[in-house]
């Protein structure tokens, strides 16, 4: 079990290294390679997050009832590589086309995510919980303090491509470290009928649901909307690199930190340090001083593990009360997709109204008020 906690934390340090390397400019290279605008990438959102939801309830048991658990955590991460390696070559401005790829990568997600999830929590016990977690976030944001500022400079020297190349390069090696984990529980054997009745059974406890569309909207606010309003305030790739690696200093420390007294900080009343946050980044809309940002990033840096932390700690317990651990991480990814579906729906729509400053706005607002469902999680 140990062994198989190290490589998946191995597995998750190449597989950021990756993505790390688009990160916060991810919504750009998608504006890039299939000639997309701002809200046609809200847009790819909600089909990206749809299709999410669609394979992990129906693809994911099909798939994982016939393939052990560590090939689909590895294709997962090969079929995320492939999607990569498409976005370094320019594509037709066609739905169908950009509706295939997406496809590809919402599957590649899938099967990576519930099984990464689900295995993560069968080799964790309670009492190793903080440790892992505070190496887990580490490692997701540890990445940070270097890729974002070398893709920065890429992509103001036109070069971005390369960064790629490399992402593409880690995603591989990640599959070939995930491809050789051997989990404690390695079979599946729920039907889709069992796996339909769990999610229905779930759905049922209001607080797990409510809080994991929180984080849903948040998640989405973070992925399509933050890189453009933080662009639109710095002007510069290469100084958003700079920053984010500034702050993933401090939430690195921050995570280490958090991880020694995890089981002593209860989740509730938490969510005031996300809200906190995502409003504290919204100031940025009204002074954005190139200092002001530095410091808001840095504090968001801080306040990050101070929640999530606490957060996925509150989620392995609320796993805890069903018997199969797959039917929860399932759930995981079906009730985030609801709120992200609405989310980059609602973001779009707005686009259709409103400026893209008042569209900002909104994503933040709509971000910070959602944490309102973590209260009772």
């Amino acid at each position: 079990m140990k062994t198989a906690r190290k490589k998946l934390l191995l597995t998750q340090l190449f597989s950021r290294l990756g993505e790390s390397l688009l990160g916060v400019f991810f919504p750009f290279f998608l504006r890039k390679t299939f000639g997309l605008s701002i809200p046609q990438v809200f847009l790819w959102g909600a089909l990206f997050y749809g299709l999410l939801m669609f394979f992990s309830t129906v693809l994911f048991p099909l798939i994982r009832r016939k393939v052990r658990g560590h090939y689909v955590l590895a294709s997962g991460l090969f079929l995320s590589a492939i999607f990569y390696a498409v976005l370094a070559c320019p594509m037709p401005n066609n739905w169908w086309i950009i509706g295939l790829v997406t496809a590809l990568y919402s599957l590649g997600t899938t099967l990576f995510w519930v099984e990464f999830n689900t295995q993560s929590y069968l080799s964790n016990k309670s009492a190793s919980r903080g440790k892992f977690f505070a190496h887990y976030q580490s490692i997701m944001i540890g990445v940070n303090i270097i890729a974002p500022i070398i893709t920065g400079l890429l992509l103001d020297l036109q070069l971005q491509q390369y960064s790629l190349l490399v992402a593409v390069s880690f995603l591989l090696l990640a599959a070939l470290v995930g491809v050789s984990i051997r989990f404690p529980q390695n079979y599946f054997t729920s039907n889709l009928a069992l796996v339909w009745q769990a999610q229905k059974e779930i759905w049922k406890n209001r607080s797990f649901r409510n809080g994991l569309g929180a984080f849903g909207v948040g998640t989405a606010f973070f992925y399509l909307c933050w890189a453009f309003f933080f662009h639109s305030v710095t002007k510069d790739f290469t100084q958003m690199g700079l920053l984010v690696g500034l702050a993933a200093v401090f939430e690195v420390l921050s995570s280490q930190l958090m991880g020694r007294f995890l089981k002593k900080i209860p989740f509730r009343n938490i969510f005031w340090v996300r809200m906190g946050d995502i409003f504290m980044r919204g100031t940025l809309l009204f002074f954005a001083p190139t200092w002001m940002v530095g410091i808001v990033l840095i504090l968001g840096g801080i306040l990050g593990p101070i929640f999530f932390l606490p957060f996925m700690n509150r989620v392995h317990e609320q796993a805890e009360a069903y018997d199969n651990s797959y039917h929860v991480f399932i759930f995981w990814e079906n009730a985030l997709g609801i709120a992200r579906v609405a989310t980059a729906l609602v973001l779009f729509l707005s686009t259709q109204i409103f400026e893209l400053s008042t569209v900002y706005l909104i994503g933040i607002c709509l971000a910070a008020l959602s944490t309102l469902g973590f209260r009772r999680l």
